[in-house]
């Protein structure tokens, strides 16, 4: 009797040890549990070790301690001359609120002389981020430490411009972002970016950027802990069967670019209708764009300036497959909704005005796969590629790539 209880204090020992070790080794989660009002999802932890939060919170992945995050995304301008870039990063905390950032990308500049022509070039930055408010939602929220947050950064950028080396420059930006990582691998850096670029070559003078920006991709970091789907439902609307929807994509909405010599200011609203047909795998999508621009410009030839305001107007409808809606209502990651993949087959209609040209149409048809994801109440991403035909002013026609990317808001 005596060894069967040594035993048994024996094993009662080593497990408070281990349990004790793990919570200590946790140190972001209180050992007790506080009651939060605002919240409706417990995120449980390996261990019984238990923090509160909100859907969305667990959903942006902050119930993870985070101290470095490698990133690649894909940015999309799509005004009045569509540009893709691509862009690879790492982030590493370096403080409880702070962490440096460093990137590379694909950029585009177009030069000051007087034919404004654009050259693709190479982009290294490296930025110092402050997640002002980390702390406290530390202490009051109980997230963990992390990247998926609010954050103000100034950083400072070399761009090489691709085979005309002697428009290379130097720039200096403050930037306020909302970065975060959602579903494990998924990533989103939208915010708003202002700066002075200082060309290397002295025929040219300073400028002054400020645009809006949407980064999206994937992130990838050393989790801890498995994510729950049960938790995740009100934040991805498991059950609800949405079947018309109201969007706008806010990845391209205002750009601003103020050269000595050349200014262009773009804005670029977008708005999107959806409508599911019935209780079948197939909806129409239509979809306005209209870019509003101002330029101005310095002709050297004849040593004066060129202003004017321009516009473009894209209307979209097409048709849509969701192909996997019923895989997923099967699985119980959705309802009978638009939260699937799907294959499009649509047409856009086009009017160019240029600056200082007479505007004309311009019709294409294309074939797409995409992805679109309904996030909590007001969030959505819709990504799709494939390939389209462009019907160019009058007999010239082309097949081109076709990628688009919405991030935004939906109503």
């Amino acid at each position: 009797m005596n060894n069967t209880n040594s035993v048994s204090l024996q094993l009662i020992n080593t497990k408070l040890i281990i349990i004790i070790s793990i919570l200590i080794s946790i140190y972001h989660i209180p050992l007790y549990a506080q009651v939060n009002t605002e919240s409706d999802t417990i995120g449980i932890r390996t261990d019984s070790a238990i923090i509160y939060l909100t859907p969305m919170e667990y959903a942006f992945m902050m119930h993870e301690e985070t101290f470095w995050l490698f990133k690649a995304n894909v940015i999309l301008k799509d005004g009045y001359r569509e540009r893709y870039y691509l862009n690879i990063g790492i982030e590493r905390r370096i403080a409880p609120s702070f962490s440096l950032n460093f990137e590379i990308d694909q950029s585009a500049y177009e030069t000051q002389d007087e034919y404004h022509i654009p050259y693709n070039g190479i982009q290294s930055i490296l930025e110092a981020r402050w997640y002002y408010r980390l702390n406290k939602r530390v202490k009051q929220k109980n997230v963990a430490r992390n990247m998926s947050d609010n954050y103000l950064s100034l950083g400072l950028g070399y761009t090489h411009i691709i085979r005309k080396k002697e428009n290379d420059f130097i720039s200096v930006y403050a930037k306020w972002g909302l970065q975060r990582r959602f579903l494990k691998y998924g990533h989103t850096d939208i915010g708003i970016k202002a700066g002075v670029g200082f060309p290397l070559n002295n025929n040219y003078s300073p400028f002054f950027v400020f645009n809006t920006f949407v980064n999206f991709g994937v992130a990838f970091t050393k989790d801890r802990y498995k994510l729950d789907r049960e938790k995740l439902c009100p934040v991805l609307k498991c059950y609800e069967a949405d079947k018309f929807l109201i969007k706008s994509n806010l990845s391209s909405l205002i750009s601003a670019s103020l050269f000595n010599r050349y200014t262009i200011i773009e804005i670029a609203p977008h708005i999107a209708f959806e409508r599911k047909i019935g209780h079948s795998s197939f909806s129409v999508n239509t979809e306005l764009q209209p870019v509003f621009g101002y330029s101005k410009m310095y002709d050297v030839n004849q040593d004066r300036y060129y202003e004017g305001i321009f516009w473009t107007a894209k209307l979209l409808l097409e048709g849509r497959w969701y192909y996997n809606l019923k895989r997923r209502i099967l699985k119980g990651k959705t309802g009978n909704g638009l939260s699937a993949s799907y294959i499009a087959v649509g047409g856009s209609y086009n009017y160019y005005k240029p600056k200082y040209e007479l505007g004309y149409f311009r019709p294409d048809v294309y074939i797409t796969t995409g992805w679109q994801r309904l996030f909590s109440k007001h969030l959505y991403f819709d990504i799709n590629i494939g390939v389209g035909y462009d019907a160019i002013q009058s007999y010239e026609s082309e097949i081109y790539p076709r990628i688009r990317i919405a991030v935004g808001y939906r109503f």
